[in-house]
């Protein structure tokens, strides 16, 4: 719940910071710009973020980005989220994540409610290994140049190259 919480909270933040007419909403809901209200948002429920967001999309479009979805700790709660916020036409909500047996269910749960709204991208590691190759190349040849890596036999740098990009496995 920490994670979606924490989700939430960024999301309310950035809508405040880059709209004119959030302030009014939070001020409704928080109090006037202060400690108190900065100490009441941090205290707020999930279920008045969400409410402030819902809000918020009835004046502005909104877009949210989650990023490794994988790695929430609770995604069943974070979805149930997206799942509500689908249902305000004006809220878009793009995640990445990699392959897993229950962000595959949940997502095909959620297509089930949102079926124009659900479009998938799956890469494979294979799509970016050109992508990992030149930046382990570069990254290894930078650390050299800067002397944060020190090699005694020039071998072992493409040794170290080779084996990140075996380990890479497309991530």
């Amino acid at each position: 719940m920490t994670d979606t919480l924490g989700l939430l909270r960024a999301v309310v933040t950035q809508l405040i910071q880059n709209s004119d007419m959030t302030d009014d909403i939070f001020i409704n809901l928080f109090g006037p710009t202060s400690v108190a209200a900065i100490e009441s948002f941090q205290a707020a429920s999930l279920q008045v973020l969400e409410n402030v967001v819902t809000a918020i999309a009835r004046t502005m479009k909104v877009v949210v980005v989650i990023d490794a979805l994988d790695e929430c700790e609770d995604t069943k709660t974070l979805l149930g989220l997206i799942t509500r916020l689908l249902s305000a036409r004006s809220v878009n909500v793009l995640m990445s994540s990699r392959p897993s047996a229950s962000i595959r269910k949940a997502w095909d749960q959620l297509a089930t409610f949102h079926p124009g709204a659900c479009h998938e991208l799956a890469l494979s590691p294979s799509m970016n290994k050109s992508d990992i190759e030149l930046y382990v190349t570069e990254t290894v040849e930078s650390m050299i140049t800067s002397r944060d890596l020190s090699l005694r036999d020039p071998k072992l740098r493409e040794e170290i190259i080779d084996a990140l990009k075996s380990r890479s496995d497309g991530m």
